[in-house]
């Protein structure tokens, strides 16, 4: 397993502490768990054609490219990435 590739200036985003019991629902429901991530507490945000996105519950963003070039997952600084 590789670790994820951390960022001084990763993006954070603020959760709602009111947000977070939604969030672990929608984490409860969800099985598939990319080798790298299983060890963060996160929850997919996206799937797709392209990188895979998780959303971390401390608000960190968490990009999967492994499928597409075989880096290692990274915590996303630019939030054009996001399209934010």
């Amino acid at each position: 397993m590789t670790p994820i590739r951390r960022d001084r200036h990763a993006i954070r985003l603020l959760i709602p502490p009111e947000v977070i019991p939604i969030l672990r629902e929608l984490q409860a429901k969800q099985r598939l768990r990319e080798p790298g991530i299983e060890g963060e507490d996160v929850v997919d945000l996206y799937y797709g054609m392209g990188p895979a996105y998780h959303l971390a519950f401390d608000g960190r963003v968490i990009c999967d490219e492994t499928d597409w070039s075989g880096d290692p997952n990274y915590e996303v600084a630019d939030a054009r990435r996001l399209g934010i």
